[in-house]
């Protein structure tokens, strides 16, 4: 039996974004191609969870390749990040820490968008 898909972050990752993530900001996420593989056929609804709680749900829009050496100051701004520095120590955090970040390169921007305007505070 497959398990239905979820899109899942970590308080300890995020840090300085889950805030935004809380209020139904965040529209996008950079993931490795493992992390992004049960998103790339699936244009439907997800739950979003933070921390094994379930948030809101999110209907995926996009998957599209992202290098990380290509991540700028609007993808810092769409995950839920003040500065580009900000999203770079989440990535580090969330295990992209082996090698210069700019040297990643099959690494995917999933944007979604929440299905709800108010959530958890």
């Amino acid at each position: 039996m497959t398990e239905t898909p979820t899109l899942r972050f970590s308080t300890k990752i995020l840090a300085f974004a889950v805030p935004q993530l809380k209020l139904g900001k965040v529209t996008q996420t950079i993931r490795s191609r493992t992390g992004v593989a049960p998103f790339f056929r699936l244009r439907g609804m997800v739950p979003l969870v933070l921390d094994n709680e379930v948030l809101y749900p999110v209907r995926i829009t996009e998957v599209k390749s992202k290098p990380l050496g290509d991540l700028d100051e609007m993808d810092a701004l769409l995950g839920g990040f003040k500065t580009l520095g900000q999203l770079q120590g989440a990535l580090k955090r969330a295990g992209f820490r082996y090698m210069d970040l700019r040297e990643y390169r099959n690494t995917f921007a999933v944007s979604f968008q929440p299905l709800r305007e108010k959530v958890v505070q």
